[in-house]
């Protein structure tokens, strides 16, 4: 299969022989990442009426995640939940995450 790079800069895509899903696959758990991933298990993580993701910060202002969060989607940790309102964690999130608390715990 012929790769394809389309658009310039920071906006390149690359279809062809290793989709977007697999390239994010190894995704590093970066410290934001994971604080990412704890507020979409808190649920505090949710689609607004504009189509923008946001993090809902507790005593502040909501914050928007659009980018962050679309890392953690096409690695396959989260998910766009049932009711299309909030996120969820999938069980590759699940692990991803447990796996850095045992980690932390460890050091």
């Amino acid at each position: 299969m012929r790769r394809t790079v389309t658009g310039r800069g920071r906006g390149r895509h690359v279809t062809g022989d290793a989709s977007q899903r697999d390239v994010n696959a190894g995704l590093y758990p970066s410290r934001d990442r994971l604080a990412l991933l704890g507020a979409v298990a808190r649920g505090r993580v949710y689609r607004s009426h504009g189509g923008c993701d946001m993090h809902t910060v507790p005593g502040g202002q909501n914050t928007r995640v659009d980018r962050r969060l679309r890392e953690l989607r096409d690695a396959g940790w989260v998910v766009l939940g049932r009711d299309g309102g909030r996120y969820e964690l999938t069980n590759a999130g699940r692990q991803v995450a447990d796996a850095a608390g045992q980690a932390a715990e460890r050091g």
